[in-house]
């Protein structure tokens, strides 16, 4: 599962996922002190919903 910032994120996410049942989710930390980047890909293998979180500022 997915790991964010704070739960409220996490939850967003899991719902929206939910809600798009895409094929494929893919999430990756990008270098941890710039944000982390949720991408979810549909059927046809476009992105539907990309998040960045800029948690620079938590750090």
């Amino acid at each position: 599962y997915l790991y964010t910032p704070d739960g409220e994120q996490k939850s967003r996410w899991i719902q929206m996922i939910r809600d798009k049942k895409p094929d494929q989710v893919e999430a990756g930390c990008s270098e941890c002190c710039q944000g982390i980047l949720l991408r979810v890909l549909g059927k046809s293998g476009d992105a539907v919903y990309d998040y960045f979180e800029d948690i620079a500022r938590e750090v």
